[in-house]
């Protein structure tokens, strides 16, 4: 895996390894990890303050999960100058000891007025952000060390995170953050892509329990041991779909086969409704 980390479209994967390595040390200790973000100067670390509480009032999150601290480097208006920025700063903040990328092709990001991967307070289930941390550590445990144990820890913890109000296809991105080479995202280009290679997942892929989404990354990494797969990889999948919609700066453009065996039903439509039901905050 080292390797295909240092080609200059994965270089990426080492940064966002290591800050989800060094995230890990503050799941008990998450206080000292939001106040040092809450009070950075860093102004696209605003969205942070604008939790909304029982009684009515507003003010920032008392508390935060590893993934929505991924998230901020990650969401879809920032461009990549504004994402290395920031993800410098929380890099610093984490005594992370390596450069933030500069180049962010094929790396799935959130609708910026939907970057928690948790409600409001007001709304929020009050296990929640526990739950993901939860996930979070099995997942990185599940990624080193696979075996029976690591296996149910991180199908338990899935399962717990799906229930999450208006979590759905942001679990798959937040682990494909932490461990690119092992986790698939289900956003919206990824899905594209592979509904076009013949497996087809509808909107609702991010609704799979915990078994099924591994059964899901199993099928795909056989398929990547296919001579007549177009990709070895899940980063690499995410890269081709990227390529193919990245025409602005003169990036080739991916030629993605029809699958030969598998009939490829239509992708479903993504309407405002969908937008809806993902959890945006239009309040």
């Amino acid at each position: 895996m080292d390797t295909k980390n240092s080609q200059p479209e994965f270089e990426w994967i080492q940064f966002y390894q290591a800050v989800a390595d060094k995230l890990r040390e503050y799941q008990n200790n998450r206080t000292e990890l939001l106040n040092a973000i809450l009070e950075h100067s860093n102004p696209k670390f605003n969205y942070l303050r604008q939790d909304k509480f029982p009684d009515g009032s507003t003010g920032p999150l008392e508390d935060i999960c590893p993934f929505t601290v991924l998230g901020t480097f990650n969401r879809l208006h920032l461009d990549d100058q504004a994402k290395q920025k920031t993800a410098s700063d929380v890099a610093r903040i984490l005594n992370v000891n390596l450069p933030a990328p500069y180049k962010y092709y094929g790396i799935p990001v959130l609708n910026g007025a939907n970057a928690w991967f948790f409600s409001f307070t007001k709304d929020r289930g009050q296990d929640d952000i526990e739950k993901l941390w939860k996930l979070f550590i099995n997942a990185l445990d599940y990624s080193g060390n696979r075996n029976a144990e690591t296996r149910r820890n991180f199908l338990s913890s899935y399962d717990d995170a799906l229930k999450i109000k208006l979590v759905r296809r942001k679990l798959s991105i937040g682990l494909h953050w932490a461990r690119p080479w092992d986790f698939v995202p289900f956003d919206i280009n990824t899905c594209g892509i592979i509904n076009e290679l013949g497996f087809t997942p509808s909107r609702k892929s991010y609704f799979l329990n915990g078994a099924k989404y591994l059964k899901y990354i199993e099928e795909l990494t056989t398929q990547f041991k296919d001579i007549n797969f177009p990709f070895r990889s899940f980063p690499e999948l995410c890269f081709g779909k990227s390529q193919n919609n990245s025409s602005d700066d003169g990036e080739p453009e991916l030629t993605i086969p029809k699958p030969q065996t598998t009939e490829s039903l239509p992708f479903e439509s993504y309407t405002i409704q969908n937008i809806l039901d993902d959890g945006c905050f239009l309040e």
